[in-house]
């Protein structure tokens, strides 16, 4: 009888695990995608600006860079932007960092087509591989359209659990 129950018990707990998967970001991934953004801030100078299309010239900013991405404690990555998790384990499974200068416009009225007033080499990242090491169970990971600058490919050696890669138009 008292294993019968325990059985049950333990079935129920796997059972409720699964329904509401897991709650929570982990603590090192968390921190990791954050060292990710620092890179992509640090890499991009404080003089740029962009046109819009209406011609009003809009300085870019770190701080416009992944406004999800905070360093609080309260704050869930898993919900932050370009971040996918796993919801029955919590772990960041799938991360976005296409077009990552995707530049955002203060307001919606000008969340239109606007002109670049530099030269796309000018934000050129030297990418750590090693950042994306606290990321355990990444399994796809997308780069494209980025310029992505100081590194070999095929010298570079990704986490083999990393597929799909994409590192489509990359100007080197």
């Amino acid at each position: 009888m008292g294993r019968t129950l325990v059985k049950w018990l333990l079935w129920g707990l796997i059972v409720l695990v699964h329904l509401h998967g897991h709650r929570g970001c982990f603590e090192a991934e968390r921190m990791g995608l954050l060292a990710i953004k620092e890179e992509f801030v640090r890499s991009n100078p404080s003089s740029i600006e962009y046109v819009l299309a209406s011609g009003d010239p809009h300085p870019l900013r770190g701080h416009d860079l992944l406004p999800s991405w905070v360093d609080d404690r309260k704050s869930e990555c898993c919900e932050w932007e370009r971040v996918t998790c796993n919801s029955t384990t919590g772990h960041v499974t799938h991360l976005s960092l296409h077009n990552i200068w995707e530049f955002h416009t203060s307001s919606e009225e000008e969340d239109d087509y606007f002109l670049y007033s530099f030269n796309f080499q000018d934000m050129v990242w030297f990418p750590n591989v090693s950042l994306f090491e606290s990321l355990k169970e990444l399994r796809s990971l997308d780069l494209s359209f980025n310029a992505i600058g100081g590194w070999i490919e095929h010298k570079v050696r990704w986490p083999l659990f990393i597929r799909p890669l994409y590192l489509n138009n990359i100007p080197l």
